[in-house]
């Protein structure tokens, strides 16, 4: 709740340079134009979301916003449920109220572009591949590579902590091969 209260407040005010760039050059464009090209500063997953928006409630600042709002206040269940996974429920507790007061979260939870929702499948994604690391199951994989790809689609930059994880998981396979400690169930689902 406090999360939510402290990104609703100013969630209408004035969009700043990037966010009316990217109601100009993308949102305003007919759905095919708007992908017709790749751009940098373009989040196409967020883009999308926002385009539907704005055709539902018109084309006012919180609805622009409305997307990274939301994925603000999911960004911070995602941290609290890895908090507590990894180190109890009173520290998850505590990291999901120092990301919900925190001033970048919440200007990044009301910024029309992508960061929060990038934040969120990121989180998401560590949850999943930490699952899988642990058991390893079919569903878990297909859930982190369905996070991946919606991760990238929100901004290519996602693609860079997933390539770490990528990193770590041979990391991980290299010393249990060395250790003899791998198996050829530790593959199968």
């Amino acid at each position: 709740l406090i999360a939510v209260a402290l990104r609703v407040v100013g969630l209408n005010g004035p969009l700043w340079y990037d966010e009316i760039a990217t109601v100009t050059d993308h949102l305003r464009l007919p759905w095919a134009e708007m992908f017709e090209g790749y751009q940098m500063n373009f989040h196409y997953f967020y883009s999308v979301q926002a385009k539907v928006l704005i055709g539902l409630f018109g084309e006012a600042p919180w609805v622009v916003r409305l997307p990274s709002m939301i994925f603000g206040v999911l960004g911070i269940a995602a941290i609290w449920w890895l908090a507590r996974d990894i180190a109890g429920a009173r520290v998850a507790h505590i990291t999901a109220l120092l990301l919900a007061i925190s001033f970048h979260h919440i200007w990044f939870s009301q910024n029309a572009r992508g960061y929060s929702e990038l934040q969120f499948w990121s989180t998401l994604g560590m949850i999943l591949f930490l699952n899988g690391l642990r058991a390893p199951t079919l569903p878990v994989w297909i859930g982190y590579g369905v996070v991946l790809a919606l991760a990238v689609y929100t901004h290519l930059t996602g693609a860079f902590f997933f390539a770490a994880q990528g990193v770590v998981w041979v990391g991980v396979v290299a010393v249990a091969a060395l250790g003899g400690r791998l198996s050829r169930e530790a593959f199968l689902y």
